[in-house]
């Protein structure tokens, strides 16, 4: 199923591009193209699962996500410039990436910039930064749907919908998460994006 009512999308079932499609049709929207940005500051930290396990995701008003990881799948943890990026109640920030999705989504960063990321005694892995390419919807009154990890929720803030034109993934985004990219012109070569076709962005 999916609803939307005052600005807040739901959906019970993962979302496909169409899905992505029909959502930006229903919302009278036409989604933006962005670009993750390379920091000049670690953003980002990564070290990897050793055995499967579970993880709840915080952001700045609560609970965002409850997911699984397996073996080898990359945990992500978010950097401000003065240390961990933590949730509203002191939780770090942290995500899931699966392994086989973590080199077409992320770099380690090279010479002064790789750092092993470690507080309080517990090592967040290594820096590294994003290098994905979405198409986006905005949702001011936030958004509750089901990715392929699990359920995601972001309340009480505009929420994002991205659909990934690296990985052919719809998810969604947090203000937090948005601040990290940058609005994107296609290269030369790249004319063919998947844009709706009735909602290109001007």
């Amino acid at each position: 199923m999916i609803k939307l009512v005052n600005h807040h999308l739901t959906a019970t079932r993962e979302l496909t591009y169409q899905d992505f499609r029909t959502i930006a049709t229903l919302a009278n929207q036409k989604p933006f193209l962005l670009k993750l940005r390379k920091p000049k500051v670690p953003n980002a930290a990564a070290h990897f699962a050793t055995r499967s396990g579970s993880l709840t995701t915080f952001n700045n008003t609560g609970t965002e996500t409850e997911n699984t990881y397996r073996k080898g799948d990359a945990l992500i943890t978010r950097l401000t410039p003065t240390g961990i990026a933590r949730g509203i109640n002191g939780e770090p920030n942290t995500y899931i990436v699966k392994k086989k999705d973590f080199p077409i989504l992320f770099n380690f960063f090279k010479h002064h910039n790789n750092q092993e990321i470690i507080e309080d005694g517990i090592s967040y892995g290594r820096t590294c930064y994003g290098k994905n390419i979405v198409i986006a919807l905005a949702f001011k009154n936030g958004l509750k749907i089901m990715c392929s990890w699990g359920p995601q929720k972001i309340e009480n803030q505009t929420g994002y919908l991205f659909y990934s034109l690296v990985t052919h993934t719809v998810y969604g985004c947090d203000e937090g998460g948005l601040g990290a990219y940058m609005p994107y012109e296609p290269r030369e070569g790249e004319e063919e994006i998947p844009l709706p076709p009735k909602v290109k962005p001007e």
